[in-house]
């Protein structure tokens, strides 16, 4: 299980982001995380993968644990065994000129024999239905490719947990549905999964548990079957007018 406890987190140590934020991730199980923009969901994730605070410093507290484990004293390297972030934007990720050596990257680092290196590459390209695209350069990739190419990246690494922040941001319908397919698989694997998501009908049909955020708190989880109808905000409409228009007459003809 990946467990967030009691975690607090400000960048500033004036303004907290994050405000003893629970959550459990169990494997095998696919968890989507909502909230309104600047929530604290993609600091949790930091959180989540250790790259806070060992790279990004500020204010933290609480404690992550990896299968009943305090990770405390883990390194970046020793997190990313078991936990793998795929960031919003994937470019960002994306650090090789051509596709099968951006997945054989992970296990080049874990020092795995070749031949151990291009069959964890493959395998994890066929995963995202992406091995077709094994010689292409990263550069000319769509961004549903690049992400799908993200996703194979960390899967590479074989991890026990996989936290997607906007898995569906750059897909088309077609790639939503091949996103639920990935998801699917990787719950077959007993593969943990966190998805970071607005677009909940993306998720929804292979989700088991919906979480909202707000203000850096998990407030509400909700039935994946069930329609988050309610806002957790309410906004005021000002009672002055932001448009108005008087005595309009429009034709397009005659």
């Amino acid at each position: 299980m990946l467990e967030s406890l009691d975690i607090s987190f400000s960048y500033d140590g004036k303004t907290q982001i994050l405000r003893s934020a629970n959550l459990q991730i169990n494997p095998g199980e696919v968890v989507v995380l909502t909230g309104p923009t600047g929530s604290g969901k993609s600091t949790l994730a930091k959180c989540l993968s250790g790259f806070i605070p060992r790279s990004i410093t500020g204010e933290f507290n609480g404690e992550i644990k990896i299968d009943g484990e305090n990770t405390s004293d883990y390194s970046i390297a020793e997190i990313s065994k078991l936990v793998s972030l795929v960031q919003q934007d994937p470019d960002s990720q994306i650090c090789t000129l051509k596709v099968i050596d951006e997945v054989a990257f992970g296990p080049e680092n874990y020092e795995f024999s070749p031949e151990t290196i291009k069959k964890i590459a493959e395998s994890s390209l066929f995963a995202v239905d992406t091995f077709h695209l094994h010689n292409r350069n990263t550069h000319t990739l769509s961004g549903g490719e690049k992400q799908k190419l993200a996703i194979a990246s960390m899967l590479s690494c074989q991890p026990k947990y996989l936290i997607l922040d906007e898995p569906s941001a750059s897909l088309d319908p077609k790639g939503v549905l091949s996103l639920r397919k990935i998801l699917a698989g990787l719950k077959n694997k007993n593969v943990g999964v966190l998805c970071i998501e607005h677009n909940l009908d993306a998720i929804r049909p292979v989700a088991d548990r919906i979480l909202s955020i707000s203000d850096g708190t998990i407030i509400d989880w909700t039935p994946p079957t069930e329609q988050l109808i309610t806002p957790t905000k309410q906004t005021m409409v000002p009672d002055t007018p932001l448009l108005t228009l008087e005595r309009v007459n429009f034709s397009y003809g005659s």
